[in-house]
């Protein structure tokens, strides 16, 4: 199967929509940390402030403290392969 440009560009396009990393009428943005931790599912976190900075790109928060995902029910789990992640509290058992 080959892609043309436009293809590529439209995927490209569509992927940084999904990742909340572009604005789109599609999908408005969330207005909490709580939402966008469940929209992604989960978030890498290996290095736990790579992690928190991703999730504070996707909020637009100029950064963000283990405090402040504490209370928005965020936690840094081995949700995955024994890889962290930060994921929504409830999402793990």
């Amino acid at each position: 199967m080959s892609f043309s440009l436009s293809d590529t560009a439209d995927l490209r396009a569509r992927r940084l929509i999904a990742q909340m990393l572009a604005p789109s009428a599609a999908r408005p943005p969330l207005d909490s940390l709580a939402e966008t931790s469940t929209w992604l599912t989960a978030v890498q976190a290996q290095n736990a402030a790579a992690g928190r900075e991703a999730l504070a790109l996707r909020t637009g928060a100029g950064s963000l403290s283990p405090a402040d995902l504490s209370a928005a029910g965020v936690v840094r789990s081995w949700s995955q392969r024994g890889t962290h992640h930060y994921l929504p509290a409830r999402d793990v058992r």
